[in-house]
C-alpha cells in the first residue's frame, strides 16, 4: 500500500497504478447509513483505516482487530478541587483553575 501520497489533482487521460489508487482510498473516510453496512462494504478493513457511520454521526477507526469509535462522549458527573486547583461542580459549565490560573471550561471539551 502507498502511504502518505498527499492531495493529487488527476489529469484527463492519466493512468494510476493500483497501488496509487489503494492509497489514495486507504486516506480517505468512507461514509455509511450504519455499522451493517460499512461491516458489508469493508470485509477486511485494514488497521488505522477510517469510516464514518450517519446513523449515530461516528467517526470509527480500525485498530487491527476491531473497530472502534475515536471520541468519547459523556457528562460530567462531579468535579472536585484537590491540591493546587480550585473550582468544581456537578452541573452546567464546570471551570477548574490550576495553580497556574489556566481555567478549562468542560463545555468547551
Amino acid at each position: 500500500m502507498a502511504a502518505g501520497l498527499g492531495f493529487k489533482t488527476f489529469a484527463v487521460g492519466e493512468i494510476l497504478s493500483a497501488a496509487n489508487v489503494n492509497g489514495y482510498l486507504m486516506q480517505g473516510v468512507l461514509v455509511f447509513t450504519n455499522a451493517a453496512a460499512r461491516d458489508a462494504a469493508i470485509t477486511s478493513p485494514q488497521e488505522g483505516q477510517f469510516a464514518f457511520t450517519k446513523d449515530n454521526d461516528s467517526l470509527w477507526y480500525y485498530s487491527g482487530s476491531a473497530w472502534v469509535a475515536s471520541g468519547a462522549t459523556g457528562d460530567i458527573e462531579g468535579v472536585t478541587a484537590g491540591t493546587g486547583i480550585s473550582g468544581g461542580g456537578t452541573s452546567g459549565t464546570v471551570t477548574i483553575t490550576n495553580s497556574m490560573a489556566t481555567a478549562i471550561d468542560a463545555s468547551c471539551v
